[in-house]
């Protein structure tokens, strides 16, 4: 394996929004341009996980918005997934996120076993979303073939969750992701049930009724190539990077081979191409204004842009009126389109 010289990714700073059925999901937000969601397995939002969550953070947030998202039961959101759980219940959680931030559509990238929640989210809002990509889409001990039963990777989780935990990690994951750090990222409990809701989970049905762009990168060194094929031929249109070495590292040119692939892909879309790389915004605005802006569009509160900016809220109010006559908008969400189109996000 080839050296990387990781350095301390800065802490995100952690919000929460809330979803229809009363879950806190946990997102942060850096970066600038073309708005991303990244779905992560298991490894939360307070952890580096595995190298290659490191590496994709990072090279994501230098070109684009990039949003990160617990999905509930894992990482920062909240615990404790119900009997009967499915992926489709993750549809609120996205739904959640993109509401609060105002966003009217997202690129949606999502890790390991995370991509059932992106085509479940794509199947049922296409139009909230300009493409998907999934990364290394499964785990080898559940994929056909893989030489483990999935119900004796259930039963193992509830016999022995360290012994469960050391082999996902030791199978599934590039160093130096830890068994500590999975098991922070989730409990036995709520693991078992996402392990059942894998079972359950047709991907027959639902990847034919998924009308969105797709990119499905692998790390060839997992060996998920058949499970890769399997899932691209499922979906109508969507395109498969069978990558080696560590797709993730960049060279010395600064980019990798898997964002390579995932820059190019988003820059084919439509969308991409039609949008102008940034508008000039129509008005000036001052610092203060701009800051109040820069806020809102991240789904902050009155209360939360005052304590931000060390402010009253009677001041924030007053700034956000000037905020609206200055921009010609009527309320928060399309404050936040400006944010969002004029790249003052």
């Amino acid at each position: 394996m080839g050296s990387y010289n990781s350095r301390v990714m800065d802490s995100p700073t952690i919000e929460y929004a809330t979803t229809s059925d009363g879950y806190k999901i946990a997102y942060a937000v850096s970066g600038n341009g073309h708005p991303v969601l990244l779905i992560n397995a298991t490894f939360g939002l307070g952890s580096h996980g595995p190298l290659e969550s490191q590496h994709m953070v990072e090279a994501l947030s230098a070109r684009y918005r990039l949003i990160r998202c617990d999905p509930r039961g894992q990482g920062l959101s909240a615990r404790g997934l119900p009997e009967g759980h499915t992926f489709e219940s993750y549809r609120a959680d996205i739904e959640a996120v993109l509401d609060k931030l105002a966003l009217p559509s997202v690129m949606l990238i999502s890790t390991r076993y995370c991509w059932r929640i992106s085509v479940q989210f794509a199947k049922a809002h296409p139009e909230r979303v300009s493409g998907l990509v999934m990364s290394n889409a499964e785990i080898p001990a559940m994929s056909p073939g893989g030489g483990t039963s999935r119900h004796a990777f259930e039963d193992l989780a509830r016999i022995s969750w360290r012994r469960f935990c050391q082999m996902v990690v030791s199978s599934a994951y590039i160093p130096p992701a830890s068994v500590r750090e999975f098991q922070a990222g989730i409990t036995q409990e709520d693991m078992i049930k996402v392990l059942r809701a894998i079972m359950a989970f047709r991907m027959a049905e639902v990847l034919p009724s998924v009308r969105v762009p797709a990119l499905l990168i692998w790390d060839a060194r997992l060996r998920l190539g058949d499970n890769a094929s399997e899932i691209a031929r499922l979906m109508p249109d969507a395109r498969l990077a069978l990558l080696d070495g560590e797709p993730y590292l960049a060279s010395a040119d600064g980019t990798s081979p898997a964002m390579r692939h995932i820059n190019g892909f988003i820059d084919s879309l439509p969308e991409a191409r039609n949008r102008p790389a940034v508008l000039a915004p129509k008005v000036e605005l001052s610092r203060r204004q701009g800051e109040v802006l820069r806020l809102i569009s991240q789904g902050k509160t009155n209360r939360e842009i005052a304590d931000a900016l060390v402010l009253s809220e009677r001041t924030v109010e007053r700034h956000i009126s000037a905020l609206y006559g200055r921009l010609e908008v009527r309320n928060r969400t399309e404050a936040a389109s400006y944010a969002h189109q004029y790249g003052l996000a």
